[in-house]
């Protein structure tokens, strides 16, 4: 077998394969037909009825000619049969054959759009069986050439990869049926291994990434299909320009990954989904991301997850380091400062300070600086400006609440100030709002107004 080549776990394509190998091709009525000549059958029938072993014996010292004729015949037939032989034998090469993608790969130097021209054709036949090795052969191809090779033919292979990832996606990930589901997804994390891959799957289609987390939103998934298409994840945080915009773009990532490690019982899914949250926490500037982990109780999980006892020494590492980054980000995220400039923006966010007891501890005797400055820009966003979105209007609102609740605690004398203010009027007539949130902090708030007016 050539080394280190992708090898498909699917019973279902083996099956296929082998119906197609057993299959004979009526060469004599096609020579006639002039679909083919009688040099090209003759390195076709020497190979009939036999294994393996045999074939590639025979191929072994004519790698060349073959992988010629091999794409010659596949770009000019119109002879299905002979499309399913040529599929499934190219298969077999490049899995078992070493050094004869190096021999479909120099034919580029002829043509810039061979050999995936040759195979990319046949990616939407109505033979699943073709499609399939089309994609399983396109990916080898791929991921077989080494860094000079694919420097060399990156503007001449970038085509075919989003074409490959488009029918990955479309076609096999998107599908019900749950064999070519697993297919893809292994297809899709082998090409993920390779960096130049994963960027121009990210410059790609933004469903892209949508349509491979889908895979994990279904009850009952089968197990190694989620782990592929968890490494696939995986492998996306390797390259720093993804990770820097994933908190953005997907910030589902994180929740997804917090719940995998969590709940799964499968201790090589809770090792990828921990090696990704840490692989997103450890790029520089990681304060978004961080917020972000922290928003969905992440810190409360990790630490759970560090309590428990696991045989993989890696992953207990990776829990280890990923507890001391989310707490050293912890710490500056706590400060007043941080508190301050996202009052100025005038949009809250369940950010670290408005959760942290110890930021109230250390921090709710700033809030009578400045006349109670902060105090007061803190209960002007109850209301908020006419240009902000409501989803954001009640994120004001119940962030507002409790904080005020926060500050009440920890500084009783605020309750004088804020009763001036008329911050108690103001929260309580949000016990009639709309945002099941508002409500629970607005009632939370009241209360705890109540409570102080009784003890007072």
């Amino acid at each position: 077998m050539a080394t280190q080549v992708l090898v498909i776990d699917s019973v279902h394509l083996d099956e296929d394969k082998q119906i197609a190998r057993n299959r004979s091709v009526p060469w004599t009525i096609y020579v006639k037909s002039r679909d083919i000549t009688e040099d090209e059958v003759s390195k076709f029938k020497v190979l009939e009825k036999k294994g393996i072993e045999d074939k590639i014996a025979i191929i072994g010292n004519n790698k060349d000619s073959y992988a010629t004729t091999i794409v010659n015949l596949l770009n000019r037939t119109t002879k299905d049969d002979i499309i399913r032989l040529l599929s499934v034998l190219t298969n077999d090469l490049l899995i078992e054959l070493d050094g004869f993608q190096e021999s479909l790969l120099a034919l580029n130097k002829i043509d810039s759009s061979l050999p995936y021209a040759a195979f990319s054709k046949y990616l939407n036949s109505p033979d699943q069986v073709v499609s399939l090795l089309s994609s399983y052969n396109l990916t080898l191809l791929f991921v077989l050439q080494d860094k000079t090779q694919l420097a060399d033919n990156l503007k001449d292979t970038t085509p075919f990869i989003n074409e490959l990832y488009q029918y990955l996606f479309e076609k096999l990930l998107s599908n019900d049926d749950i064999n070519l589901q697993f297919i893809g997804a292994q297809l899709l994390k082998e090409l993920l291994s390779v960096k130049i891959y994963r960027d121009l799957f990210w410059n790609g289609p933004n469903k892209w990434l949508k349509d491979l987390l889908n895979l994990f939103e279904n009850t009952t998934p089968d197990l190694q299909l989620k782990y592929y298409a968890l490494l696939s994840v995986w492998l996306l945080t390797f390259n720093k320009d993804i990770v820097n915009e994933l908190p953005n773009q997907h910030p589902e990532i994180v929740p997804l990954l917090l719940n995998i490690a969590k709940e799964s019982v499968k201790e090589k899914l809770v090792r990828v989904a921990v090696s990704s949250l840490l692989n997103l926490v450890s790029v520089d500037n990681n304060e978004a991301i961080v917020k972000v982990v922290l928003l969905h109780k992440g810190l409360i999980t990790v630490k759970k997850l560090n309590e428990r006892k696991w045989t993989d020494e890696e992953l207990k590492v990776d829990l280890e380091n990923l507890l001391t980054v989310v707490n050293e980000t912890v710490i500056t995220l706590t400060t007043f400062d941080e508190y301050e400039n996202e009052l100025k923006t005038g949009k809250l966010t369940w950010s670290p300070a408005h959760k942290a007891e110890q930021f109230w501890i250390d921090n709710s005797a700033v809030f009578k600086e400045q006349n109670w400055k902060h105090l007061k820009t803190l209960l002007s966003l109850l209301e908020g400006s006419s240009d902000l979105e409501p989803s954001q209007k009640y994120l004001n609102q119940a962030i507002v609440c409790h904080d005020v609740a926060e500050l009440l605690k920890h500084l009783p004398e605020s309750l004088d100030v804020l009763n001036k203010l008329g911050a108690k009027a103001k929260i309580m007539a949000l016990l009639n709002s709309p945002d099941a949130n508002v409500k629970y902090e607005a009632l939370n708030a009241t209360q705890t107004f109540v409570s102080l007016v009784f003890n007072h």
